[in-house]
């Protein structure tokens, strides 16, 4: 697929990650999640041709045009509920 396609692609995947992920406390997972989906598309658009293709410093200017998106919490954190004492257990 063309680079544009791709980074849509990506785009789609990282943001339905971050939606299922994004709770307070797992910032630091999804920035490295996104930091390694970078490291592998890297990796895959080296692949296109039986020669490398790209360096790093190409593929860092071709993330100004084609950037992912940046790691963002979604949901807001788990409500805390108070616990059941034993008499209104039965109840």
């Amino acid at each position: 697929l063309p680079v544009p396609k791709q980074q849509q692609g990506l785009t789609l995947k990282l943001n339905g990650h971050y939606r299922y992920y994004g709770i307070k406390g797992n910032w630091r997972a999804l920035d490295r999640f996104r930091y390694e989906t970078g490291r592998v598309w890297f990796k895959w658009l080296n692949r296109r041709s039986q020669r490398k293709s790209l360096t790093w410093d190409e593929y860092n200017a071709m993330l100004t045009r084609y950037s992912l998106p940046p790691a963002r919490l979604s949901r807001p954190t788990p409500s805390v509920s108070k616990p059941v004492s034993p008499r209104n257990r039965m109840r």
